[in-house]
């Protein structure tokens, strides 16, 4: 089982590479899914290659495997520990991540760059003002200085709730999962009915995206089970389940967060869907372990935090402290490649840090050893890496 965690590890990092690769081609002109694009992004967009710029499943997917992969701590930690470990493991990277953009930006050119898309212009279009960067570093704010940072402040709220739903999941999954689905129903009739905004709309958000989390605890408590009936298939079964998950994952818009226009909200239920089947499959098959068990989806695994954290801010910075040196498309590839080594070296020196901080300062509030019997013996899963 170890090594199939690990495998779901590479998934994420392959993930991670995919949102990378979606922002890269986002910022240049004429790239985003709608009736503007020329004919070759039009082509790209119509087939199997979309999977290759599709973000937004890429996010569902982090969403429903940071459930899975956290349904053990969560049932066996106490709540203390649970909320420290997870708060020095998302927020302080998170936190490093910000202030470095917001150094960046005051350094780089600010205003209009040529050659880049709208995308790309507005989001470091002047430098931010102090308050700016405090409400950004207290996740709250317009998250543009770091775009994809607004997923983290999703998981960073549904961690402070994820105890009780893992509770809730691994007694019943189904009721889980049917809670959740309801509130995520009535936090969508919200955003739709009374035009939100500010906080109110993002917290409605958190809500509306709390089932994917749930779906990830669920599928850790049937795991086993849906392994082993995996395992049984033949190959054109299988074969049959991937075109399914993997279409399925692609079915969202790329570049479509906006959960006030229908049906974006069923199909981003499919998606979460699709993700899960995806990694049952992918550790269910010794072809598809294999192929995650290699160097790079592994190498990919181990940086996908900060690599999903840092990339965006390279490719604005490069992109605007090179224009003029070098056309827009070789910036991007320099800030890719940069993105990669920094995201190395971020995952030793901040990740790392972050997370041996949040064990230590987390047994100051461990709980008595029978903690786990009370919350069901044994866990549910062997201690993995967290997302």
């Amino acid at each position: 089982m170890r090594g199939r965690i690990e495998a779901l590890d590479a998934l994420r990092g392959i993930a991670a590479l995919v949102v990378v690769i979606h922002h890269s081609v986002l910022a240049l002109p004429g790239t985003t899914e709608d009736a503007s694009v020329g004919v070759t992004m039009r082509w790209v967009y119509a087939t199997p290659l979309r999977l290759l710029l599709d973000g937004t499943g890429a996010v569902v997917l982090f969403f429903v495997l940071s459930g899975l992969v956290l349904a053990e701590s969560a049932a066996r930690l106490s709540y203390a520990e649970f909320v420290v470990r997870r708060v020095c493991r998302i927020w302080l990277p998170f936190a490093a991540a910000i202030l470095a953009a917001a150094l960046l930006a005051h350094l780089a050119p600010a205003g209009l760059i040529p050659g880049f898309s709208d995308w790309f212009n507005t989001a470091w279009l002047r430098p931010p003002q102090p308050l700016a960067v405090a409400k950004l570093l207290a996740m709250g704010g317009a998250l543009s200085l770091d775009s994809p940072a607004w997923t983290l402040v999703h998981e960073m709220r549904i961690s402070l709730v994820l105890p009780l739903l893992a509770l809730l999941a691994l007694r019943s999954a189904r009721g889980a999962i049917a809670l959740s689905v309801c509130a995520s129903a009535a936090a969508l009739y919200a955003i739709n009915t009374i035009h939100m905004s500010g906080l109110a709309s993002s917290l409605l958000a958190t809500v509306a995206f709390t089932p994917m989390f749930v779906l990830g605890i669920g599928l850790a408590k049937r795991l086993e089970q849906a392994m082993t009936k995996l395992g049984l298939l033949g190959s054109w079964p299988r074969a049959a389940l991937w075109l399914l998950a993997l279409g399925g994952l692609a079915i969202v818009p790329t570049g479509t967060t906006d959960l006030a226009v229908w049906p974006i909200p069923l199909l981003l239920a499919v998606c979460g869907l699709a993700a899960a089947l995806l990694m049952m499959l992918s550790i269910s098959g010794k072809g598809a372990a294999k192929v995650l068990d290699t160097k790079l989806p592994r190498f990919l695994g181990r940086i996908s935090y900060s690599l999903y954290l840092i990339h965006v801010v390279m490719i604005e910075a490069v992109g605007r402290m090179l224009h003029g040196v070098l056309p827009p498309v070789a910036s991007i590839l320099v800030a890719v490649a940069l993105s990669v080594i920094l995201a190395d070296l971020c995952q030793r020196w901040v990740e790392t840090p972050a997370t041996d901080l949040g064990r230590r300062l987390g047994r100051r509030f461990r709980a008595h050893p029978l903690h786990a019997e009370r919350n069901g013996g044994a866990p549910v899963l062997p201690a993995a890496s967290e997302p």
